[in-house]
């Protein structure tokens, strides 16, 4: 980055050697929640060399793109796997989104029976989930089915989000 000028007298024939060396900055990795980072230390990478960087996501969270502190540049700062070329001392970031799955739930029949929560709603993955029905005056709960298939007996049913969900309450007279 800087210069440096030397003055020197020469007298007869003289040669010059002249050694360039790469300008070389600390870079540290770090990775937010979801995932993690590699390197995972802290390196001093050339300006012009740069050095690998790969993002590697947790399940239920997707890579979300590479930041720095400090400025620098990325060979593509939305793929996992790429390049960073440092112009000072910096942090750098794999960022790291959480997916999001959409749960509904529905009643067979709204004249029959209620369910709460009433609208759809995101949820990521393992995070609990508790859904309650409740019938109308005349009814009875039956089961909470998943498509055709019984996931449970009991009115109020919590489980851990693993996909996109559409739960049925059911009733009858």
């Amino acid at each position: 980055a800087g210069s440096t000028a030397y003055t020197t007298s020469i007298i007869g024939e003289t040669y010059v050697y002249v050694k360039f060396v790469e300008q070389t900055w600390p870079v540290s990795f770090v990775a937010s929640t979801g995932g993690t980072v590699s390197p995972a230390e802290e390196q001093s990478v050339g300006v012009m060399t740069g050095v690998n960087i790969t993002a590697t996501p947790e399940p239920g969270y997707t890579f979300a793109g590479w930041t720095s502190s400090a400025g620098g540049e990325f060979g593509d700062e939305t793929a996992a796997e790429t390049t960073f070329k440092p112009t000072a001392e910096t942090t750098v970031t794999a960022n790291f989104t959480e997916n999001l799955f959409a749960i509904t739930v529905i009643s067979s029949d709204n004249n029959h029976g209620t369910v709460t929560p009433s609208t759809t709603d995101k949820a990521g993955i393992a995070t609990t989930i508790t859904i309650t029905a409740t019938p109308n005056d005349g009814y009875r709960f039956v089961n909470w089915t998943k498509g055709t298939k019984e996931v449970s007996t009991d009115a109020s049913y919590t489980f851990n989000m693993d996909a996109a969900t559409e739960l049925t309450a059911n009733f009858v007279r």
